[in-house]
């Protein structure tokens, strides 16, 4: 008997289908989206922003930012550090330290477009005039107030 010869004439190539393979990865794909959490912005700080009832617009523009937390202590964010950061850098700053880092920071960078001031909304309302005052003395003039909306 000759198995070889028999063998050799009915040779098939090797084939591998990948189809089932795509699918499993396409699968995989829309469980990860949808099962995805969306991060919205972090806070470092604990700060209830003021509620307000107008719909906003909001674009995600990396612009420097002053935080005013419930005490009232003052702490600058600069787009190129983390905001835990800026926390973890020890002390808040006095309105007189953030007048020299707001000087600084127009100084490198030029003057910045705008300034967010995120304001605890307990925090009393001199705290934010300040920070206010001392933007537009260095040259900042578009300052924005973030809010939540009340459903948030």
């Amino acid at each position: 008997m000759n198995f070889r010869k028999y063998r050799l004439s009915r040779r098939v190539p090797a084939a591998i289908d990948i189809t089932p393979l795509i699918d499993v990865v396409f699968n995989l794909l829309i469980f990860l989206l949808v099962s995805t959490t969306f991060k919205s912005q972090e806070q470092a700080f604990s700060i209830v922003l003021p509620v307000g009832d107008q719909p906003s617009k909001v674009a995600k523009v990396l612009r420097p930012t002053v935080f005013v937390d419930h005490g009232g202590d003052y702490y600058l964010y600069t787009p190129g550090e983390s905001r835990t950061e800026v926390v973890q850098a020890g002390r808040p700053l006095s309105i007189e330290e953030l007048s020299v880092r707001l000087s600084s920071l127009a100084a490198r960078d030029g003057v910045p477009t705008g300034l967010s001031v995120q304001a605890d909304h307990s925090v009393d309302f001199q705290k934010v005039l300040n920070v206010v005052n001392e933007c537009k003395r260095h040259g900042i003039e578009r300052v924005y107030f973030p809010y939540k909306r009340p459903n948030q």
